[in-house]
């Protein structure tokens, strides 16, 4: 008989396991499938609503979506105070409605983004840990073909790392590296990293609010590459600064063959990201992106030149970029700037400006109520201000 072990994911053999949480032997399916009064209790905080009706209209069904995520959203903020690490590594305890304070160094950087236009969801790993698991086990309920997966990947774990480590081993894992070895680095670097899981928790709520396809918490983390392969992009610049370089590259070069997202373990990349589709993003050596940054698949942050300098784009918080944007070069793209899908900037953007085309150009825009990484818009711009676009 064998018996979940923490953190290493299901390795039961035979057709009991151990249902810890409730101190008791049970068949493995009624661990997963029937589970007790203890998982069935209402909800009220986080309620995710699902289709309930396929009569039910669109517009109704995104109302409803719409709704939701804002409720969750307010709700998760003012769940708990959590710790949030500044740029200099200090963990500082910030409480709800509080700004994080202003670091010296940031202000005389001149590619340093304003923080206090960051607007992600600072929720702590466990509390969406925990909304994943009771969604994990509705979803065992309802489709028992899902059980045994759920299980392994979310249900058998006490904490969201541990989780992540698991998924991210098996899909990483390799005839040269096994997938207990990636699973055990991964737990390793966020026992010693512990901002690393606080920022896979903000860009689980980031992708849940933005993106209308994402009906759950746990759907970035189980199936959405972007995020996975932005986790495993998180690991691997922890052991780029730990001077691992050579275990970070090698990580990052599966990163790459598995998910199609080539990001430099030496790019520093913010909290609260979502990297939609995904397929095909580059981002070099040098780039910095800013927090509560949404850019799409085919995206490019690349340099110009052959000298190991500091030859990389710099994107500000709030920006949204469109798919198939190539932005070349040591340049500074400002706080809530939206850069339409196939431009190729080659040029420095203001703050809160909208740059299309190709070379890409500014184009007179009035300043919107929300970074645009949040409404995720890409095309008001072609009736606000195209009056002679013709095709």
């Amino acid at each position: 008989m064998g018996t979940p072990v923490p953190g290493s994911g299901f390795v039961s053999q035979g057709r009991v396991v151990l249902a810890t949480r409730i101190g008791s032997c049970v068949p493995r399916r009624n661990a997963t499938l029937r589970s007790p009064n203890i998982y069935r209790s209402k909800r009220p905080k986080f309620n995710t609503c699902s289709l309930q009706s396929v009569d039910r209209s669109w517009e109704d069904h995104t109302a409803q979506t719409s709704s939701r995520k804002v409720r969750n959203s307010a709700q998760l903020t003012s769940a708990n105070r959590i710790a949030s690490t500044s740029s200099d590594g200090q963990v500082v305890q910030v409480a709800d409605g509080d700004a994080e304070p202003a670091n010296v160094e940031e202000e005389n950087n001149p590619f340093a983004f304003n923080k206090s236009k960051s607007k992600s969801c600072p929720v702590g790993p466990a509390e969406v840990f925990e909304i994943i698991r009771e969604e994990a086990l509705q979803d065992s309920k309802d489709e028992p073909a899902l059980a045994s997966f759920m299980y392994s990947t979310i249900l058998s774990h006490k904490t969201l790392g541990a989780a992540m480590a698991f998924l991210l081993g098996n899909k990483l894992a390799s005839p040269a590296f096994l997938d207990t070895q990636i699973m055990m680095l991964f737990l390793q670097v966020y026992e010693e990293h512990p901002e690393v899981t606080r920022e896979m928790a903000t860009d689980i709520v980031a992708v849940y609010d933005r993106d209308p396809a994402c009906e759950k918490y746990s759907t970035p983390l189980l199936n959405f590459k972007g995020f996975q392969a932005l986790q495993a992009y998180r690991v691997t610049h922890c052991l780029w600064t730990d001077n691992r370089k050579a275990l970070a590259v090698a990580i990052q070069s599966r990163i790459s063959e598995v998910f199609h997202v080539d990001i430099h373990p030496a790019a520093k990349l913010g909290r609260g990201l979502m990297l939609d589709h995904a397929t095909g993003v580059v981002i070099g050596e040098t780039a910095v992106v800013g927090d509560n940054v949404s850019m799409l698949h085919h995206v490019t942050l690349g340099g110009t030149g052959a000298e190991g300098c500091n030859r990389h784009p710099k994107i500000g918080d709030g920006c949204l970029i469109g798919a198939g944007s190539t932005i070349l070069g040591n340049i500074r793209i400002g706080v809530g700037v939206k850069i339409g899908a196939g431009s190729v900037v080659l040029n420095s953007i203001p703050d809160y400006q909208t740059a299309v085309g190709v070379p890409a150009r500014i184009l007179k825009t009035k300043k919107q109520n929300i970074d645009p990484s949040f409404n995720m818009d890409h095309t008001s711009f072609m009736t606000d201000n195209w009056d002679d676009y013709m095709i």
